[in-house]
């Protein structure tokens, strides 16, 4: 053991350590807190570290060891932010936003996760489909670990084939018996918090997509599609003014598909009627201004030139603070 037990961390070693920028918004929902656990393994997946952290300031700069495997979770009330694990190159730097509004559904195929979150990546067999949605997330690839245990959530997920009702569950997860022949298919999950949370009370999401079963044994993902929203958000989670951004993610493991159209829509009396917003398209983003107002509710919609596509209503997506 050295004479001194402190450990001072030098200027060369500070340069091989990975850079995490950290944005810290808090919910728009009284005694709604955010924190952040956080756990480190070695490569082997032997546990060496873990913190859970609450009281956290807006901004903050962290410094990790690249020889780590670092898994990160959000946790905003009872609601979880799950990340798959990571190990962070030297010198690398990167930033995170956690709990920026609104909250919606979505679903989670991050290729780095091996077994880690509590979710699994949608995906189909020759006769079986099977669903796992995310509930409410802040940003794609976390997972809310809201499968079974959601009081005050209500959710339904239905599934339809070529137009017809398969089946339908009160949960965000099932395996659906289908056959193997191509199949336009259409996944709709209705989510319910106005028991519990002011904001992001309904999110209605649908999505479409075909899909053929393949031969043998094996199994191939759903090439479903995703929308992350980044607002001009305070850390209060009001608007401040300025253009919001919306990206379309796509399913790893198929062909990535043109979008071909993406619309938002902006309503102030929660949802009774729609304006349509005007939208200009760079590159993979697509940017639009939003309205200040008491409560805002969006609707975005994203088509892709294979026959995938979202819709997606969230009610009280913001208010003006």
């Amino acid at each position: 053991m050295p004479a001194d037990p402190a450990y001072r961390v030098s200027r060369a070693e500070q340069a091989r350590l990975a850079r995490i920028d950290q944005r810290f918004h808090q919910m728009d929902s009284p005694g709604m807190v955010t924190q952040l656990i956080r756990t480190g393994f070695t490569a082997d997946g032997l546990g060496v570290t873990q913190t859970h952290e609450g009281n956290l300031p807006p901004y903050r700069t962290d410094y990790l060891s690249p020889e780590i495997v670092w898994a990160d979770e959000g946790v905003y009330g009872g609601l979880a932010a799950q990340e798959a694990p990571r190990r962070y190159q030297p010198g690398s730097r990167q930033s995170k936003i956690w709990a920026r509004q609104p909250l919606r559904s979505g679903w989670y195929d991050d290729p780095a996760d091996n077994g880690w979150t509590c979710a699994t990546p949608p995906s189909r067999t020759r006769g079986n489909l099977h669903i796992d949605l995310v509930s409410l997330t802040d940003k794609h690839q976390r997972a809310d670990c809201l499968q079974n245990n959601a009081i005050g959530v209500k959710r339904t997920l239905s599934l339809y084939r070529n137009g017809t009702l398969v089946e339908k569950q009160d949960r965000p997860y099932a395996d659906f018996t289908v056959g193997q022949q191509a199949a336009d298919y259409r996944v709709t999950l209705d989510v319910d918090t106005s028991l519990i949370l002011p904001i992001s009370t309904k999110v209605s999401t649908s999505w479409t997509f075909r899909s053929a079963g393949p031969d043998g044994t094996g199994s191939v993902p759903l090439p479903l599609f995703a929308v992350d929203y980044a607002l001009p958000m305070d850390s209060a989670n009001h608007l401040t003014g300025g253009t919001a951004e919306f990206a379309v993610r796509q399913a790893h493991g198929v062909k990535a598909q043109k979008v071909t159209s993406f619309q938002v829509w902006t309503s102030t009396d929660d949802g009774v009627t729609w304006k349509m917003a005007r939208v200009t398209r760079s590159g993979d983003t697509y940017r639009a201004e939003l309205p200040r107002a008491a409560t805002v509710s969006l609707r975005v919609k994203a088509d892709g030139d294979s026959g995938s596509g979202i819709d997606q209503t969230i009610i009280r997506a913001y208010t003006a603070g």
